[in-house]
């Protein structure tokens, strides 16, 4: 269920959240968006440019050995390039903290520090509480209660 502009697809829940007619006004220029994933291909071409940093906070490779971050990151801000997928802000920048590992583990540390890293790095404050809801909150780390006290933790902070 996909749309395609001009060799390029758009994606059934960049189309439903209606992102292409957005675009007139903004594509993300200047946005900076937190992702906590396991990692991200900063060389792929629907990519490029848009990832500003990447930090590392396991203790495995730099690179995404499953693909879920560069999904991630794909979603949110893939480039309007005229091939493959455009996400829902293709100009934004995207700072990328892998805290979860190739099977999609991550531990309280590794969590801690990314969200840290990327207040540091200034990532945009509602951004990062869409992080905490979202992300580190999500279903198969939600019944830790490490990271449940994290995030309590951290709201106020941000």
């Amino acid at each position: 269920n996909v749309q395609s502009l001009s060799g390029e697809v758009i994606s059934y829940g960049v189309k439903m959240l209606d992102a292409p007619s957005e675009w007139r006004e903004t594509m993300g220029e200047g946005v900076k968006v937190g992702v906590i994933d396991t990692g991200v291909d900063y060389n792929h071409e629907d990519l490029k440019g848009r990832i500003k940093k990447v930090a590392n906070f396991t203790n495995e490779p730099d690179i995404d050995p499953n693909g879920h971050g560069k999904h991630v990151c794909g979603i949110i801000g893939a480039n309007k390039n005229n091939i493959g997928v455009v996400g829902v802000a293709p100009r934004c920048d995207l700072f990328v903290a892998k805290a979860f590992g190739e099977k999609g583990n991550a531990d309280t540390d590794s969590i801690y520090q990314s969200v840290m890293w990327l207040i540091d790095e200034n990532v945009d404050v509602e951004t990062l509480k869409n992080i905490i809801d979202n992300g580190v909150g999500c279903r198969e780390i939600n019944s830790n209660v490490a990271i449940a006290q994290l995030v309590d933790f951290l709201h106020p902070i941000i």
